[in-house]
């Protein structure tokens, strides 16, 4: 089971809704999660399904907004880098 995912420098095409693909939520093993230094603008609602991640790096993306639904989500993680 997949425990620890990095994703670095990741590319990706300035269309797409979201460059990281809705499949991150079935990580539900998941309990750490780097997507720092990304340029990321979004991430899927989906990832709300990792119900068992406790440390997450969003940090180094400095056009990332979140939705609602994703604040409330980070509120319940241990260890959160923006």
């Amino acid at each position: 089971n997949l425990q620890y995912l990095k994703i670095t420098r990741f590319r990706f095409e300035l269309d797409e809704p979201s460059p990281i693909p809705i499949e991150i939520g079935n990580l539900v093993n998941l309990k750490r999660l780097d997507l720092s230094n990304n340029n990321l603008w979004c991430i899927p609602e989906e990832i709300t399904n990792l119900s068992n991640l406790t440390v997450l790096n969003l940090s180094r993306n400095d056009q990332l907004r979140l939705s609602e639904t994703q604040k409330r989500w980070i509120e319940g993680i241990d260890a959160v880098h923006l």
